[in-house]
């Protein structure tokens, strides 16, 4: 036997926060290039910004705990958008 004494592995969260990496970027800015359609692509998911600005670059900030992006466009906030696919506070494992 190679390895015949291996320590025993603390056991697994009952629950886990699907969500909680958003929590490490919080405050994190991302560019994004404003479509013709008027929206952002994020992670695959589209959000709409404004029309009016396609092309224009903006900011995306992570505000954390309230799930949302919040879009700056020449240091103006814009538009808040909630974050798409949020999961919940805690999911069985």
């Amino acid at each position: 036997m190679a390895h015949p004494n291996l320590p025993k592995l603390p056991p697994l969260p009952e629950r886990v926060d699907p969500d909680g990496w958003l929590h490490h970027i919080h405050g994190q800015g991302f560019a994004r290039r404003i479509g013709s359609d008027g929206c952002v692509e994020v992670d695959r998911e589209p959000y709409d910004i404004k029309q009016a600005l396609a092309g224009k670059p903006v900011l995306l900030f992570v505000n954390a705990p309230e799930k949302r992006f919040e879009v700056y466009f020449e240091a103006t906030l814009i538009k808040q958008v909630p974050r798409k696919r949020v999961a919940g506070a805690g999911a069985p494992l």
